[in-house]
């Protein structure tokens, strides 16, 4: 309407013109109040227009919007103009029942037979706002998501809207984003290319195409992503299509992998490490396995096994700290060492030099932790399979002893009884002397035999006062009397040449003992000074006299050994007197 128009025809006219009319409208004088309303503006707010006519048009305003209302009309009527539908205001009418909508108007001032006036065109818009709302929602969910949603062109491949998922992937503003390309942030694709990619997907031959690749960000860095791009329809028909692709950052995945695949392989290693020892690979072997595999995961420059025989002055503060049990970790100086342990000792340690590279992964570690524990694995094993051994051998030599003891000695101990109850009955000298020298024999096969069983059931080093205390035992199960045994000075400090002499004087002098003289007593002494060591056995048995022929080669011997040491041998015995040895040797200086 124009606003210099009168309407000449009486408000029934009018009334006609605009009952028809699609939207709710309404004629209101200069006062605001409610000249004439069509049907539609009756249904629209549920009054019966004898309730409107006369009446304010604030009626149809919500109460808090009244007075508001009112300067608006009165600022409309003084300076009057038209106002179409959809001038970006937010405005809401009201119900008879009170309820509110929202509403768009369109303003026309008129002027009658009544004097100026308005003509209002009123339009429920619920539905549109609805919609609007709802688009408002999934633009916001979208742009509000974490992955990169990128809209674009097909035929420029020009994006046309960006998230803010991916503003954040791509560190570009976005309209710095909205003039560009999908080909200016792949790297892995020009323009044909990437076309050749999209064409079945534009041709409907295929619904989406989802692939792995980089994009690169405007600090120049990459960052891989899986894509995924579809051509849906448009939302109407004749708008236009667009390409969608939503891109989704996979760094974290892709370290996950990389975790997964590295651990993977460590345990596929250690698998065949355990496999070898259970297998029971000689140590050597499972500890250059071990180095050559963890090599081989770590892209190590060199992985070794240090001892504790790698310790000196010039050892490092780090290697001391793992060979206290300490994990060294020194990436900047590529060094790595990992205690190997066995039997809750730190024995050896595995030492990691490592080419120049980046952070060394958790993985890595995890698994150079595992290398060494197989490490004290295979030491542990191999010092089993080693007492094994040496239990075996220990068993054999103790079945060895014993059959020695038990069958050998006892025999040629028999044969040496009876060949000196036969030696009382020969008359010839000759004979008698010969036999004499077989028994001496005899007691000296008997004493090499005793030794030789000493050392079977004594093959490690064992002290000189458990030694001396077991050839006492062995002679107290002949005699069947315990001796006075009393070791005096530090024996233990003793050189072993002259343990080893002493050892067998010890073991003839109480063999002659038990062979000759028939005692009830007797005593071994021994005596360490600083310059010699004494040794002295006595007994009460029936001695011997020292001028007789037949004495055999025991007190011979006793001579021999302490003449190589530069000692000497003293015997006081007689018939019936007993017998006292003192067998004496000089200690070299210290």
């Amino acid at each position: 309407m124009e606003t210099d128009r009168t309407l000449d025809v009486d408000l029934v006219d009018a009334s006609l013109l605009i009952e028809h009319a699609p939207d709710g409208m309404a004629v209101v004088d200069g006062g605001g109040r409610l000249l004439l309303v069509n049907s539609k503006l009756e249904k629209l707010f549920g009054y019966d227009r004898s309730e409107l006519i006369g009446h304010h048009v604030e009626i149809l305003v919500p109460e808090e919007f009244r007075s508001v209302h009112q300067g608006h009309r009165s600022g409309f009527t003084k300076q009057p103009s038209a106002r179409s539908m959809g001038s970006g205001l937010d405005l809401f009418g009201r119900r008879a029942d009170g309820t509110e909508f929202p509403v768009e108007i369109a303003l026309s001032p008129v002027a009658t037979r009544h004097g100026p006036g308005v003509v209002a065109t009123i339009r429920d818009v619920t539905d549109r706002v609805k919609a609007q709302a709802h688009a408002n929602a999934v633009l916001h969910t979208i742009d509000a998501t974490h992955d990169a949603v990128f809209m674009f062109s097909p035929d420029s491949l020009l994006f046309t809207y960006v998230n803010r998922g991916a503003v954040g992937l791509l560190e570009y503003e976005p309209d710095e984003l909205l003039t560009m390309t999908t080909t200016d942030i792949l790297p892995d694709f020009d323009e044909p290319s990437f076309r050749a990619l999209l064409k079945p997907v534009l041709q409907a031959s295929a619904e989406s195409h989802t692939l792995t690749t980089t994009y690169r960000r405007k600090s120049g860095s990459e960052v891989p992503v899986d894509v995924v791009i579809e051509f849906p329809p448009p939302a109407s028909p004749g708008d236009r299509r667009l390409v969608v692709a939503v891109a989704r950052d996979i760094t974290a995945r892709l370290a996950v992998e990389e975790a997964r695949d590295r651990s993977t392989r460590w345990l596929a290693v250690l698998a065949e490490v355990r496999a070898g020892l259970v297998n029971e690979l000689p140590v050597d072997e499972a500890l250059g396995l071990i180095c050559s595999k963890a090599a081989q995961l770590l892209d190590a420059e060199s992985i070794s096994i240090l001892t504790l025989d790698s310790l000196d002055e010039n050892t490092s503060d780090r290697l001391e700290h793992a060979f206290a049990g300490e994990m060294v970790v020194d990436e900047a100086g590529g060094e790595i060492l990992v205690p190997i342990v066995s039997d809750t000792k730190t024995k050896a340690v595995l030492a990691v030099t490592l080419r120049p590279q980046g952070p060394l992964a958790s993985e890595d570690v995890d698994g150079l932790t595992s290398f060494a524990a197989e490490a004290g694995s295979a030491l542990t094993l191999s010092a089993a399979r080693a007492s094994r051994m040496q239990l075996r051998v220990l068993e054999d030599r103790e079945r060895l002893a014993r059959d020695l003891h038990d069958l050998v000695i006892q025999r040629i101990f028999a044969a040496g009884l009876r060949l000196q109850s036969v030696q009382s009955l020969v008359a010839q000298p000759e004979i008698a002397e010969r036999i004499a020298e077989s028994v001496g024999q005899l007691d000296d096969t008997i004493t090499e035999l005793r030794n030789a069983i000493f050392r079977l059931n004594n093959p490690e080093v064992v002290e000189v006062g458990r030694r001396l205390k077991a050839i006492v035992e062995e002679a107290n199960d002949q005699l069947g009397f315990r001796l006075d045994f009393s070791p005096r000075g530090d024996i233990e400090s003793l050189p072993d040449e002259v343990v080893e002499q002493l050892l067998a004087a010890v073991t003839e002098a109480l063999t002659n003992m038990t062979r000759h003289a028939q005692a009830v007593k007797g005593r071994v002494r021994l005596d360490v000074h600083d310059a010699s060591v004494v040794m002295t056995v006595s007994d009460d048995g029936v001695g011997f006299d020292k001028s007789s022929a037949a004495q055999g080669n025991g007190l011979a011997n006793l001579e021999a050994r302490a003449a190589s040491l530069g000692g000497s041998v003293e015997i006081e015995t007689g018939l019936d007197q007993g017998t006292t040895i003192t067998w004496r040797v000089p200690l070299p200086a210290s």
